[in-house]
């Protein structure tokens, strides 16, 4: 995703956890305080449909807005 590109702290996982629909990253909970409301406003900007799930102080995940992070 080219927006989250822009944020350093956002390391991708691995493929094996990618989804046509998700998109994965491991974000420190140091960094979240900072990074999930500056991406979620950069990606609202864009009109994306879209909702972060940060679990775990590790995992986020960026998925559309109706969806849920069910296995496939």
């Amino acid at each position: 995703m080219a927006t989250a590109a822009h944020f350093a702290d956002l390391i991708p996982q691995p493929d094996s956890e990618q989804r046509p629909f998700k998109v994965s990253y491991f974000l420190t909970p140091e960094a979240a305080v900072e990074v999930l409301p500056q991406l979620e406003a950069a990606l609202r900007e864009q009109n994306l449909n879209i909702k972060l799930i940060y679990s775990s102080d590790k995992d986020l995940d960026i998925l559309p807005r109706q969806a849920d992070k069910g296995r496939p």
